[in-house]
């Protein structure tokens, strides 16, 4: 969802022309030969559609409550009760009210709004959407994050990396991506989160971006001391060595999504664009898990296309593919954890990173009863059976809300 592929008709609507600038932070395709347009929009660019697109009058806020409404039926189907929405404009968390006011929310919600109006989005961000925020608390509704969009992607090598990515026609050599924000722009937002009771989701793909987080993060820290607010760094994919121990340190979660920990075309655009070697170390899970970081299972869907839970808790005990995709694969086999520490990952600790620990993310006395009855005992299976477990039920607050079969 960080670039777009628009039709001819698309470009026109949103007046897009062979000679149109590309935006500040985004780019528009054009075939290196001919200039002519290739429909590709990158980043920013995705905006100028998605904004010709609102101007129509085509989303109303029915098909937003409709939409909402079927991807948490989705979620439920896969044993899913509580979520982070990492992006959460001002008609996703209408949406959520509605149907939080409807008794018809069948999930905890917690929503990550834009400090800036994400580039491949549009509406509201920052400090005039947070004012908002109280409007669109429920019982399972919880705006208390913020998201922060640092870098972009390395396949379309708009993620900040240390070392340059491999050389192309188009950006030549030594290209290592940027960062969105300054260090003392991300510095300010944070200070000004912490000061609202707002934590942080931090999107970085890159290592160099992952750095920029932690540093600005650090700063905050010796200003204003412990806090029992938990930043997170989506999607802590590439670290470099000297920052995984800061994590823990630092009292930062790493929000492991998405569900791409083990060989995929997305790696195979990675190694594309920074090489074989460099893409390879991808999730260093065990040494994040080693040092003592909190960690938390999330899916990015739908980048990812199936939020299956159960596709990233093999792949990450197994570092291969649960498809049948690259058959004798495995990404970064050192990096593999045990079926214990990753349900955890996916469940209590998910929760502690989602601020949520307290009331959800183990069977305990006085916790809400968000239960999911399974087809197979997961510790009794071979781990490369993981991917092939169903949910039979799924119970929210005691509550049925998805059975197999209906």
């Amino acid at each position: 969802y960080h670039n777009r592929w628009a039709s001819s008709a698309a470009l026109r609507l949103a007046g897009v022309q062979a000679d149109t600038d590309d935006p500040t932070d985004g780019e528009i395709g054009r075939d290196l030969k001919t200039g002519t347009l290739t429909g590709i929009m990158i980043e920013a660019a995705s905006g100028l559609v998605e904004r010709a697109l609102a101007a129509s009058g085509h989303y109303t806020p029915e098909m937003d409550r409709a939409a909402v409404a079927r991807s948490i039926s989705v979620l439920n189907s896969y044993g899913v009760t509580a979520f982070i929405d990492a992006a959460s404009m001002q008609p996703i968390m209408a949406a959520l009210k509605g149907l939080d006011d409807r008794g018809e929310l069948t999930a905890w919600a917690v929503c990550a709004m834009p400090v800036v109006e994400p580039g491949f989005m549009f509406g509201k961000a920052g400090e005039e959407l947070f004012a908002l925020r109280e409007d669109y608390r429920g019982a399972h509704v919880k705006p208390d994050y913020v998201k922060v969009f640092l870098d972009g992607v390395p396949g379309a090598k708009t993620a900040a990396f240390h070392e340059p990515y491999l050389a192309d026609p188009v950006r030549g050599c030594c290209f290592r991506g940027a960062t969105m924000l300054t260090v003392p722009d991300l510095i300010r937002w944070l200070g000004r989160c912490e000061k609202l009771g707002l934590a942080a989701k931090i999107h970085c793909a890159g290592d160099a971006a992952v750095t920029q987080a932690l540093d600005a993060i650090d700063v905050v820290r010796s200003f204003n001391g412990p806090t029992n607010l938990i930043h997170q760094i989506a999607h802590a994919s590439y670290i470099a060595p000297d920052d995984i121990r800061r994590f823990a340190e630092l009292g930062v979660a790493a929000d492991l999504s998405p569900i791409i920990w083990y060989p995929t075309i997305f790696l195979e655009a990675h190694k594309a664009a920074m090489g074989e070697e460099r893409a390879q170390r991808f999730w260093p899970n065990k040494d994040l898990k080693e040092a003592g970081a909190l960690m938390a299972g999330g899916s990015d869907w739908p980048v990812i296309p199936i939020p299956d839970p159960w596709q990233g808790i093999e792949g990450m005990v197994t570092r291969q593919n649960p498809t049948g995709d690259f058959p004798g694969k495995s990404l970064w086999a050192e990096q593999a954890l045990d079926l214990k520490t990753v349900i955890d990952i996916y469940t209590i600790d998910a929760a502690r990173a989602a601020g949520l620990g307290q009331s959800i993310g183990s069977i305990e006395v006085g916790k809400s009863a968000d239960l999911i009855v399974l087809d197979q005992m997961i510790f009794d299976v071979p781990p490369d059976q993981l991917a092939d477990t169903r949910v039979e039920m799924t119970f929210f607050e005691g509550r049925r809300v998805y059975e197999r079969g209906e």
